[in-house]
């Protein structure tokens, strides 16, 4: 199990690293590569490039917590799956839009209730899974929104710190998807 959080984690952060080197060997600043909204000129073509890796992540993470779902409804686990597939799908909408750089004390509000209410209410079905990716994913996301939250008006955003953040997010999001697909493993091998 160490070696699995070791690999996702490595893969995690070698995606994100490369995405920015390659975009830095073509010219392309760093704070444009990780940045939400590409802007349309010639560095468009990987401006936002990490951003949208993380949302096309969000997408699949709620596809395959479908899909898995759909193979096999009947399933003591059937409510986390369908948390899974709708958390992920409304995570990737927030992020696309970027949300929470225009409403955000009511999408952080949003994310925080969600995610403590769907701990507290599928407990029972989150013990029965090995939950030390959940726990990696919201620890480095929570850290992402905090870098956010003291970025609008505690903080100076500096390009380090931007990259910092974003990185903290990619990590999570990895991490969360792992989660989910060992849940959808679960489910699809327990009879």
């Amino acid at each position: 199990m160490r070696k699995n959080i070791v690999i996702v984690n490595f893969l995690s952060v070698t995606t994100f690293i490369s995405c920015i080197l390659i975009g830095n060997k073509l010219g392309v600043s760093s704070r444009d590569i990780i940045a939400d909204y590409p802007p349309i000129n010639i560095k468009g073509q990987i401006s936002g490039l990490t951003s949208n890796i993380g949302i096309i992540l969000w997408i699949s993470t709620s596809i395959i917590c479908l899909f898995s779902l759909y193979i096999k409804n009947k399933t003591s686990i059937r409510e986390l799956l369908i948390a899974g597939a709708f958390g992920s799908g409304v995570f990737a909408i927030l992020d696309k839009l970027d949300l929470h750089q225009y409403l955000q004390n009511y999408s952080y509000s949003f994310i925080f209730i969600s995610t403590f209410y769907f701990i507290f209410l599928l407990r029972k079905q989150i013990t029965k899974i090995d939950k030390k990716f959940l726990i990696i994913s919201l620890i480095f996301l929570s850290s992402s929104v905090l870098i956010d939250i003291l970025e609008t008006g505690f903080i100076t955003t500096t390009t380090n710190l931007k990259v910092i953040e974003e990185l903290l997010k990619f990590i999570g999001i990895t991490n969360w998807m792992f989660f989910w697909l060992k849940v959808s493993k679960q489910n699809l091998l327990n009879n």
